[in-house]
């Protein structure tokens, strides 16, 4: 595993010797987007609703993601991160810009948790945040269903780590409090619950640490009347943005039906998400 890591530093650390010229020369965006949000909330539908207007290039968790492949600990993957960040996806993101385009949006959940302050240094002045919330129970709900759950191989990869010590919550002292008879039996789905809470704290610490950034906040329902969102979106930012001409059909939206393995009745979802609401206090 070291090897490997450090062969790929070796080889992004020349890439980028190689093409610093050609980036420093490079035409480039007059505002950069971002969206922090815990995924499953409607992101990828927000990107597809960009990708519409001629004026932004817009993309849904583009290479790199920032997840950890790799599997670090929070150390190194912190160092792995910077390596990536300024060496592959900064390079990439600026050889994106394409004649007649001023906004680069990317809609990408690993933004708060990988890349946020790379990304603050770079962009400076030209980087502007959307965040996008959904009601923690429909968020729970579709990860759990998909069974993408936090602490496990592919949660502690693409969500956050229950068991990492810098969290706000402590998941285990939460579920403890759970009067919930079935607690046991629907774990994955509070552990989603968990995460949830925990993206959220963290989206409000970075807004309050960040007042200084255009932070604009919208709900993952907003996406519905498309027209309306952009209308709002070009007032907010002060950017002149051509009127849309069409809405996303449901088809174009990303609900994973094929992927669901499971289920949980809505009414479940949101009386154990006041529950484990409840647990926090």
């Amino acid at each position: 595993m070291k090897l490997r890591y450090i062969s790929k530093i070796l080889f992004l650390s020349i890439l980028h010797i190689i093409i610093s010229p050609i980036l420093f020369f490079w035409p480039k965006y007059e505002s950069y987007i971002f969206v922090i949000t815990t995924g499953r909330s409607g992101s990828g539908t927000l990107s597809k609703i960009f990708k519409n207007i001629e004026l932004v290039n817009s993309f849904h968790e583009p290479y790199p993601i920032m997840n950890n492949s790799l599997a670090l600990n929070q150390k190194f993957l912190q160092l792995w991160n910077w390596y990536v960040f300024y060496l592959v996806k900064l390079p990439t993101i600026i050889l994106s810009k394409k004649k007649n385009t001023t906004i680069y949006l990317e809609t990408n959940h690993l933004f708060l948790k990988s890349f946020s302050s790379h990304a603050k240094f770079a962009f400076k002045n030209k980087l502007r945040i959307i965040h996008l919330i959904r009601e923690s129970h429909l968020v729970a709900k579709s990860m759990y269903e998909i069974n993408k759950i936090p602490g496990t191989f592919y949660g502690n990869k693409w969500y956050l780590n229950p068991l990492d010590k810098d969290n706000n919550f402590n998941f285990s002292k939460i579920y403890s409090k759970i009067t919930d008879e079935k607690k046991d039996v629907f774990k994955d789905y509070y552990l989603c619950l968990w995460y949830w809470h925990e993206m959220e704290i963290r989206a409000e610490k970075f807004k309050e640490n960040n007042k200084s950034i255009l932070i604009l906040q919208y709900n993952t329902s907003d996406l519905n009347n498309s027209m309306l969102l952009i209308e709002s979106l070009k007032n907010e930012l002060n950017v002149c943005l051509p009127q849309l001409t069409k809405s996303l059909k449901d088809e174009d939206k990303n609900l994973k039906k094929d992927e669901k393995i499971r289920t949980i009745e809505l009414k479940r979802a949101m009386s154990r998400a006041s529950a484990f609401k409840a647990a926090l206090r």
